[in-house]
């Protein structure tokens, strides 16, 4: 409070309690979690920060903004928002994607006009050359289809390569499938011999650090530093 320049009374008017109340938080009572959040915001911090072991249960939680039990059930339209709001990051991993492209036709002309505004944009889809991605092939039966979509996918995003966009490989297990748009997450578990269209997805959006959004985000950054770049269709 006294780094941000803010007494008891501001603290207590901003978040919409007596000063009473504030004094109790000051002396080492824990707000309810909505409370915590307006504090936090206020003070410009992570309500983890203040509160690490009572913030983190409640954003595990928290962050959970709707689940739909096979992805095929969350309407275009839904991801069409969040892509089309996308400001400063979209982080897209999965096996192929090509659902995107099929979806929204005018997915490259959204994301390049979101670039040139400063939002950067990383893709990540299996390498269709990688045991991993055969051997996914074979557990759902596909008889090839896997490795096809990846390569059609591929070609449609084709047109990124010569944005600031970055398009990569990957060849370790797919545990999920990862949609960042900003701060918003659809998440894919991906279940054995299960196609990720039939597949649990949750859409996560980031309250704070160390919560859902932030295991999920940081499994990206790993899994990307292990990526290879691909520069044009497989």
């Amino acid at each position: 409070m006294v780094k941000a320049g803010v007494n008891k009374s501001t603290l207590a008017q901003g978040v919409g309690v007596d000063v009473k109340t504030v004094g109790k938080w000051v002396e080492g009572s824990v707000p309810y979690p909505k409370n915590q959040f307006a504090i936090a915001e206020l003070l410009g911090v992570d309500p983890v920060d203040l509160w690490p072991n009572d913030h983190r249960d409640f954003a595990a939680a928290g962050e959970i903004v709707a689940a739909w039990n096979r992805r095929s059930d969350c309407p275009p339209d839904y991801w069409w928002r969040l892509i089309e709001q996308s400001s400063e990051q979209v982080d897209i991993l999965g096996y192929a994607v090509l659902f995107l492209s099929e979806n929204h036709p005018d997915l490259i002309t959204v994301l390049t006009d979101s670039m040139a505004r400063g939002c950067q944009v990383r893709i990540i889809v299996a390498d269709p050359n990688a045991d991993q991605t055969k051997a996914r092939d074979e557990e759902e039966g596909l008889d090839g289809t896997l490795v096809a979509r990846i390569k059609a996918s591929v070609k449609y995003l084709a047109p990124l390569l010569n944005t600031p966009a970055s398009i990569r490989f990957q060849a370790a297990p797919m545990y999920n499938s990862v949609f960042r748009f900003d701060d918003d997450m659809l998440m894919t578990s991906h279940l054995y011999g299960t196609p990720g269209r039939l597949a649990p997805m949750l859409h996560l959006r980031r309250l704070g650090a160390g919560g859902l959004f932030d295991q999920y985000s940081g499994h990206f950054e790993r899994l990307w530093a292990h990526t290879t770049p691909t520069q044009g269709p497989a």
